[in-house]
């Protein structure tokens, strides 16, 4: 089994990043191959760019993708929606060619505000189900007040947090596996 996390957070200290370390460790526990794809080279899509060579990166981002049984995306929310990066990394696994359908896909997203980022999954669900990836619906994390959650070095300081996370991976795991 091999899961693949991306994280749609390109600030260095991004409570996202935790989020998603987290849950790759959590799965490497469990006997998972979990690697992180960092999205910083990845140019924003254009046919044109495309139309001229793939980009080393989206070639590295396509590969990553098409290995993998399962991804996990992790998001901030901006303006009321999932981040620009990931978007843009969904539209490169996409484009020209699309071979995430029946792909496993869990979405978490965290924020230091009360919401939690409650306004990104269901866009970016609608984002992977309409070119055919399966998105985990439960159990979701949609993480308010992350700076409570985890230290500002990426220790997790909630327990529930931590059950909720693992149950996420093992339904990952199983969606992935059917």
């Amino acid at each position: 089994m091999n899961i693949v996390g991306i994280n749609g957070s390109l600030r260095s200290g991004s409570w996202n990043r935790m989020l998603l370390r987290h849950a790759l460790k959590t799965l490497e526990g469990k006997g998972v191959e979990a690697q992180e794809f960092d999205l910083n080279p990845l140019p924003l899509y254009n046919a044109d760019i495309r139309a001229k060579g793939m980009p080393v990166s989206a070639v590295a981002l396509r590969s990553a993708v098409e290995a993998a049984d399962g991804v996990i995306l992790t998001t901030p929310e901006y303006n009321g929606t999932f981040s620009a990066a990931i978007k843009n990394a969904v539209e490169w696994f996409t484009q020209p060619s699309n071979f995430i359908e029946g792909k496993a896909f869990a979405i978490m997203a965290s924020s230091p505000g009360r919401l939690g980022a409650a306004k990104t999954h269901m866009p970016l669900s609608y984002a992977i189900e309409s070119e055919g990836g399966l998105v985990l619906h439960r159990p979701k994390i949609l993480l308010p007040l992350v700076n409570e959650v985890f230290s500002e070095d990426g220790q997790l300081l909630d327990e529930s947090t931590g059950q909720l996370i693992e149950q996420t991976m093992d339904a990952l795991v199983a969606l992935a596996s059917r």
